[in-house]
């Protein structure tokens, strides 16, 4: 059994100029190549088909049985082919009905969805949008299977085949409902002061290592007093509003929650390093025009949304 993968494509364009002109010249000409390159190429074919393909009569050549019936064949199978290798996949989102998968945290989604979901309506008005909630964006597997199109969050991906592109940057703040007793002192807040408040813990439960404010706490010997944690954002922020809890998070969140919650922010009496937001997505997507819109889409939203680098 003859190896596919081992053949010479440029065979099959040769027998098809060979069996259209039955001459070596013209098909050479045909080809615009050589006639001794034309006659390598017979050759070959011979080899492979193991058939003389065109043998002589007289001043002529003639297509053997075998040669004509590969001309048939050849007839339906190159076009197929050729456009199996030079026509470029193409994307329109005004009529994509595809289903773009997203994985991302609540937050993300709290911060980056309605502008999203806005810019899909407007410019792919069929196409859908799902969000896995996955806070681990880094593992490959998840790309390779093609059951998420990006992820989007912290990445910390070790993997060079996942490529990656920092969204925005977002550093931490105090989150706290408006006329807070905390915010009508003359002085920023301590960290006595910040110690001796009840917090909320805005995150999953199952989420074994501990947050980047806990992290930074630990170091210097102290420790905040959680009086809740939930997973997901909303509530965290409705609590806020209505109890004298704080919380500890994003920028990013604090300032839409001020628009949407009437929260304030101020800023922690200790350092946390900043957190680059990044977009992930595998390098075998890295061409694919719908692939490639999406992540434009992507960033478009997150300057809608005010999510830039500059405004970290």
């Amino acid at each position: 059994m003859k190896n596919t993968y081992k053949t010479n494509l440029n065979l099959i364009k040769a027998l098809d100029a060979l069996l259209e002109t039955s001459s070596v010249s013209k098909a050479a000409e045909l080809l615009s190549i050589t006639q001794p390159a034309m006659s390598n190429l017979l050759n070959q074919l011979r080899k492979l088909f193991d058939d003389e393909i065109l043998i002589r009569r007289k001043k002529s050549m003639i297509p053997t049985q075998k040669a004509l019936m590969l001309q048939k064949q050849l007839k339906q199978a190159l076009p197929m082919l050729e456009s199996l290798l030079f026509e470029k996949e193409s994307f329109n989102p005004k009529t994509s009905e595809r289903n773009f998968v997203i994985a991302a945290s609540d937050q993300i989604e709290y911060l980056l969805l309605p502008a999203l979901f806005k810019l899909f309506a407007k410019e792919a008005p069929k196409a859908r949008i799902t969000v896995k909630p996955i806070h681990n964006i880094d593992k490959s597997a998840l790309y390779e299977n093609q059951s998420v199109d990006i992820g989007i969050g912290w990445s910390q991906a070790q993997d060079k085949r996942l490529q990656q592109h920092i969204l925005w940057v977002d550093s931490s703040v105090c989150i706290a409902r408006k006329n807070h007793p905390l915010l009508s002192r003359p002085k920023k807040v301590s960290l006595q002061d910040y110690l001796a408040c009840e917090h909320v813990l805005m995150r999953p439960s199952h989420l074994v290592e501990q947050s980047l404010s806990d992290l930074a706490l630990q170091r210097s010997g102290n420790k905040r007093n959680i009086a809740l944690q939930i997973n997901n954002i909303l509530p965290g922020l409705l609590i806020l509003k209505n109890t004298n809890l704080i919380a500890t998070g994003p920028l990013s969140i604090a300032r839409k929650a001020k628009a949407d919650f009437n929260l304030e922010h101020f800023d922690l009496p200790f350092e946390i390093p900043t957190v680059p937001i990044s977009m992930i997505w595998h390098e075998m997507q890295s061409k694919n025009p719908a692939h490639q819109w999406l992540r434009e889409i992507v960033q478009k939203a997150c300057w809608q949304a005010g999510l830039t680098i500059e405004n970290a």
